[in-house]
């Protein structure tokens, strides 16, 4: 595998800076069968073991060879070091047994995501559906059972947009200016894609900066206490080519790796202390002296 080696020492390192998460082993006894998983309209055969969804945590594992094959891919399984290798085009995902961290190599921009730890059951190699399916680029929805029918869940390929933006610019006017970053949907597409519909909702108009240092401003908090979410987290996803310079736009989070939602946060020195530990999605390109201006409790007029 020509990445191979390059990736394995990226997993090394990645235990290194990642803060320790608890993700515990599947539990089979909480596990309900009466599931169907649909790839592209066509139901997947799982000759063995079947998928199931864990109900002690919402989360639906399925037979990984099975599903990345319905979706087209290429596997490769190292059974002395029980790394998994699974690849579509120039979009690599890089995986361990047992172990909570997703290498993602998109034709040569590589990033970390956390995630459930693929496990071992009956010797076939579970992973959590929703995380290999969005990662490949496909939408998942979930029909519960209604009136004795199966669960369902559907995965559709959604088609390639080749017009993707690389940068995106994005206004924070606030009370004492404006500030101008750039966010990068390809690099980190988890991160930029949840800033991106929190901009369209226009969830952060009004809001304020309620944390404010000399070396960090704070905002999108709804509660503007530090306390907020929408309603919703994300997952950890960290790019090797962003780091937490003075300038850097990143998510803010508590001790929980994967409780970033809309609070965000601007640095206004270098902080290399904090790389590998949060996720850096942009930049400002125009606006610095307004950043190195910002008061608690100044608005943010609009971002759009």
């Amino acid at each position: 595998m020509r990445k191979s080696v390059f990736v394995v020492i990226i997993l090394a390192l990645a235990f290194a800076f990642i803060p320790n998460a608890s993700f515990a082993a599947i539990d089979l006894s909480t596990a309900d069968y009466n599931l169907d998983v649909v790839v592209n309209s066509n139901i997947v055969d799982f000759p063995d073991q079947k998928p199931f969804i864990d109900t002690a945590i919402g989360r639906t594992y399925v037979p990984l060879r099975f599903v990345s094959e319905a979706l087209g891919c290429e596997l490769q399984w190292a059974e002395e070091t029980q790394k998994i290798a699974i690849t579509k085009d120039t979009l690599s995902i890089y995986l361990t047994i047992g172990a909570n961290m997703a290498v993602i190599d998109n034709n040569g921009a590589q990033r970390l995501v956390l995630t459930a730890p693929p496990e071992l059951v009956n010797e076939r190699t579970m992973v959590p559906l929703r995380f290999i399916s969005e990662v490949l680029g496909a939408e998942v929805n979930y029909t519960p059972a209604v009136e004795g029918d199966k669960s369902r869940v559907d995965v559709a390929e959604k088609p390639v947009d080749t017009d993707e933006e690389d940068v995106r610019k994005v206004t924070i006017e606030t009370e004492k200016g404006n500030i101008v970053v750039e966010v990068y949907p390809k690099l980190m597409p988890i991160t930029a894609g949840n800033f991106e519909k929190l901009l369209e909702d226009s969830f952060y108009d009004g809001l304020t900066f309620h944390r404010v240092e000399d070396w960090v401003v704070q905002g999108g908090d709804p509660q503007g206490n530090g306390m907020g979410n929408p309603g919703w987290t994300i997952p950890l996803e960290i790019s090797l080519q962003l780091n937490n310079t003075r300038g850097a736009l990143a998510m803010a989070r508590s001790s929980d790796p994967n409780s970033a939602g809309s609070q965000f946060y601007i640095l206004k020195s270098d902080t290399p202390s904090l790389n590998g530990q949060y996720a850096v999605f942009g930049k400002v390109v125009e606006g610095m002296d307004v950043v190195d201006k910002i008061a608690v409790g100044d608005k943010m007029l609009s971002v759009k």
